[in-house]
């Protein structure tokens, strides 16, 4: 019986101090692998670059797509999408280059190369200039180059972010 109660009660309270305290998991490669403390943003605040932000995708092709090959799974966003963790490296009126592997203002971007994934479409051979329009975020991993990140899906609308993350017991970050 003993054993019954701890097999629901502790998930379950582990469930509640999660959910109480703002913490989520993250279990991929794009960001460092641990627990992230996650604040919500004020509409008005403006994301600071260098920010880690969780956010939930767009019902777009590129993220169904993702979806049906099961780089991302079901969650609770429009869409039944799981919301990402990435890093802001591009603001409103910033430029992003791609040349072999990503800049942003000139600074390239560790680990940006283009992956054969198939979901290059946001770079043309015609288009490697970017520059990011306003209500807008360039959203990428320089932790990892095997990240879904905006090299794939390109610009994310400030609208979609739903907080700001921290570290809160993660690997080396």
């Amino acid at each position: 019986m003993a054993a019954a109660i701890s097999a629901i009660l502790f998930p379950s309270l582990a469930v509640y101090l999660f959910w109480a305290a703002n913490l989520t998991v993250n279990m991929t490669s794009s960001m460092p692998i641990g627990i992230w403390s996650v604040k919500d943003i004020d509409p008005d605040q403006s994301i600071p670059r260098g920010s880690v932000v969780i956010f939930c995708p767009p019902d777009t092709k590129i993220f169904q797509k993702a979806k049906a090959e099961g780089i991302l799974h079901d969650g609770s966003c429009a869409g039944s999408y799981t919301p990402l963790m990435k890093q802001v490296l591009g603001l409103p009126g910033d430029v992003i280059e791609y040349v072999g592997k990503f800049s942003v203002n000139g600074l390239e971007v560790p680990n940006s190369e283009l992956l054969a994934l198939g979901f290059s479409e946001f770079v043309s051979s015609e288009t490697r200039r970017f520059v990011v329009p306003n209500g807008k975020v360039w959203l990428m991993s320089s932790y990892s180059r095997r990240s879904f990140d905006g090299r794939y899906f390109g610009f994310v609308a400030t609208s979609d972010i739903l907080g700001r993350a921290r570290p809160w017991l993660v690997e080396n970050f």
